[in-house]
């Protein structure tokens, strides 16, 4: 599901950005959960507020860089197109950047290179269908791209993964313009794009979201629809630097496997993990892992009670457990904070209230000094303009 509130895409992941991953042993599948019987344990402070001018809806996932945590908006700031901020661990925000005539509404996490970042918009730029930008760690804007809306691509949701001098990602539109289903390319600084795939939207799956993971050469990922004809449970894919794609699983194979994965993937251990937004035993949303070759587990289904439901943030690993956020379910409705240990079991560490903690988490979190960093796109004590928040584990 694409939001638009007048947001865009700003990914790419930075490959340490799930920072701490340690532990040892992958995820076994569980049996029904029961969210009911869960303690809640986790404390977890609002850092900060956003008000509009300083941005609003910040959706993407945080990065930490040399101690700083960075970020994009998918609105507010001076054009309400979206901005890039850096933010301190005790809640001193700066905005870097407000996005405007170099695309708008970006959505996701940054990409930080050599003191350079990269990202997307979801909208904006000559055509109106979406930008890939360079930005100097301070702000400064370096070069965009952008996209026409047709065989190129349009309207990136996805991250940005570096592979020598090229940036690869997806786009959720454009592609063959007969089915808009997305595509599959790679941008270079001198502002050359090239398509390396289009998807159909049929059994190769179509409309990708989330940021790709690049593992011996090839680029693992989801796409939120396509897979099985006339289901649209999304899949999950093999992409070589040159266009070739293997299907690995196509979701809603059984009753209880998952439907619709939002976010990208997590490689840890041998394995790969991520989410879908429905699916699983209860319809809510799940937690898979899948191999390199293809076999897919559900680790855990959400929607039992007092669970947190429709998961859509690619998950992190700390300390040997998986995190992160639902934005809905949990005990208030407002989205819940999580921790999948490694039986399986799922633990729900906070609920959200949508006061001054904020509601609606749709990112994943990030680790800063044994800390876990993520934001919630709502806040009713002031305006809907979201929160930066921090949590112990």
């Amino acid at each position: 599901m694409t939001r638009r509130i007048a947001v865009l895409v700003a990914v790419g992941l930075l490959p340490n950005a799930c920072a701490g991953v340690e532990g040892s042993g992958s995820l076994p599948a569980s049996n029904a959960s029961v969210a009911s019987s869960i303690n809640r344990t986790a404390g977890l402070k609002t850092i900060f507020t956003f008000n509009g001018s300083d941005g609003a809806a910040p959706y993407g996932a945080l990065i930490a860089l040399d101690g700083v945590l960075y970020g994009t908006t998918e609105g507010g700031g001076a054009n309400n197109a979206g901005t890039a901020f850096s933010l301190t661990s005790n809640g001193s925000e700066k905005v870097l950047h407000s996005f405007g005539s170099d695309g708008s509404y970006p959505k996701g996490p940054l990409l930080a290179l050599n003191g350079v970042f990269y990202g997307a918009t979801q909208s904006g730029g000559k055509s109106s269908d979406g930008t890939i930008f360079a930005l100097r760690t301070n702000g400064k804007p370096l070069w965009s791209y952008d996209f026409k809306g047709g065989w190129d691509g349009g309207n990136p949701n996805g991250g940005l993964t570096a592979l020598g001098a090229a940036l690869y990602g997806t786009s959720y539109g454009g592609g063959n313009p007969y089915e808009n289903a997305g595509s599959f390319f790679k941008v270079t600084s001198s502002r050359n794009e090239t398509v390396l795939r289009d998807f159909s939207g049929g059994a190769d799956g179509g409309n990708p979201n989330g940021s790709l993971v690049l593992l011996h050469g090839a680029f693992y990922g989801t796409t939120h629809l396509g897979g099985i004809p006339y289901a649209q449970g999304g899949a999950v894919v093999r992409l070589t630097s040159t266009g070739g794609e293997t299907v690995l699983h196509r979701f809603g194979k059984s009753n209880d496997d998952g439907t619709l994965p939002e976010a990208g993937l997590l490689y840890y251990n041998g394995a790969f993990y991520g989410t879908t937004q429905t699916g699983g035993e209860y319809g809510l949303g799940t937690i898979f892992s899948i191999t390199p070759t293809g076999k897919e587990s559900v680790i855990h289904s959400f929607g039992a009670p007092g669970d947190g439901t429709f998961p859509e943030c690619p998950l992190l690993v700390y300390d040997g457990n998986f995190y992160g956020t639902t934005p809905d379910g949990g005990k208030n409705g407002w989205g819940t904070v999580f921790e999948v240990g490694p039986s399986g079991k799922e633990r729900v560490l906070y609920d959200f209230t949508d006061t001054s903690d904020g509601g609606k988490p749709g990112s994943g979190l990030v680790a800063l000094n044994g800390v876990l960093y993520g934001t919630t796109s709502g806040n009713l004590t002031t305006e809907p303009y979201g929160t930066v928040f921090a949590l112990t584990p």
